[in-house]
């Protein structure tokens, strides 16, 4: 916990901002703050922008083609129906055909715009803004609903320690 002092006259402006107390010799007013929290979310946002800079690395470095999808496969995954598409494209002259990620909305015979990482031609991404960050953004989804839940969790037991 980190304690920084402030002179009387700042009491009214953190009051409302801030947890005080007022009981240090001589008007001075400690506000309270847990390092955890700030050390988390530096940890989160540091590795945050180590993940998008990785992204943005791999965008730059990537090839432009087109592709066609060849099929639709389907599989069942604990009894619900999971469909990827299975796309043709070429590298070099050379013929490819690998699947996408699952539940892409794409029909057999749909064209695409890809990219393609040069040292492993097998793995794509469709190049618009949405699926060059959908994988990032739907692991960070659950991430963010885990982060509001623990929060919401401890302000409620805080609430429920402090009125009884």
């Amino acid at each position: 916990m980190i304690v920084l002092f402030f002179r009387p006259q700042f009491s009214e402006l953190l009051e409302g901002i801030c947890e005080v107390d007022e009981s240090y010799i001589g008007g001075t007013i400690a506000m309270k703050k847990y390092t955890g929290d700030i050390i988390f979310f530096l940890v989160f946002l540091i590795f945050s922008f180590s993940v998008i800079a990785l992204r943005l690395h791999w965008i730059h470095k990537a090839v432009a083609t087109k592709a066609v999808v060849v099929e639709i496969n389907k599989t069942f995954l604990t009894r619900i129906q999971q469909t990827y598409p299975v796309v043709h494209y070429y590298v070099d002259g050379r013929e490819l055909q690998t699947t996408g990620t699952y539940n892409m909305p794409f029909s057999a015979g749909d064209s695409l715009d890809i990219l393609y990482n040069p040292d492993n031609p097998f793995s794509f991404k469709v190049n618009t803004p949405f699926w060059l960050w959908f994988d990032i953004w739907s692991w960070y989804r659950v991430l963010l609903a885990f982060i509001l839940i623990y929060y919401v969790a401890r302000f409620v037991v805080r609430r429920s320690t402090q009125i009884s």
